[in-house]
């Protein structure tokens, strides 16, 4: 697991208009401490392809080839119904990874929980989001 892997992420929810859902968004992860179990590493999301500012953090584990992590990202960042993008100096919602490893490659689903925040200082509702990813080891 340690080492630095490549991946991709896509939404799932109709909720996010077409273009943004149609799209991949790359990012990349250095996992930087794994015991056999749990692990530890930063990710850094592409702003070119729709990524979040910043550089965040996972906390993860693996049991019998199922891989669950959460992202934590230092910015808010929210998609509006109309595509605008939001971007807030706060931290974002957790981010709930979970998938399968197979030859060191991850397949799975992403999610967001359901949620109430602020939005430029608006109370807001968070509706439950998912998506697609995947992530793939970089060899030397």
């Amino acid at each position: 697991m340690i080492g630095k892997w490549t991946g991709t992420y896509k939404y799932l929810s109709n909720r996010i208009p077409e273009e943004i859902r149609n799209r991949e968004t790359k990012f990349d992860i250095e996992i930087i401490e794994f015991d056999g179990n749990a692990f530890t590493g930063t990710v850094q999301d592409d702003l070119e392809t729709g990524g979040m500012k910043g550089v965040g953090k996972i906390v993860g584990k693996i049991n019998n080839g199922i891989v669950e992590f959460v992202k934590e990202m230092p910015i808010q960042s929210v998609y509006m119904p109309d595509g605008s993008k939001i971007e807030e100096e706060k931290p974002h919602r957790k981010i709930y990874y979970s998938g399968k490893i197979s030859d060191n490659q991850i397949e799975g689903i992403w999610k967001f929980k359901f949620g109430i925040g602020k939005v430029n200082n608006r109370l807001v509702i968070f509706p439950r989001s998912k998506g697609t990813w995947k992530m793939k080891k970089n060899v030397l």
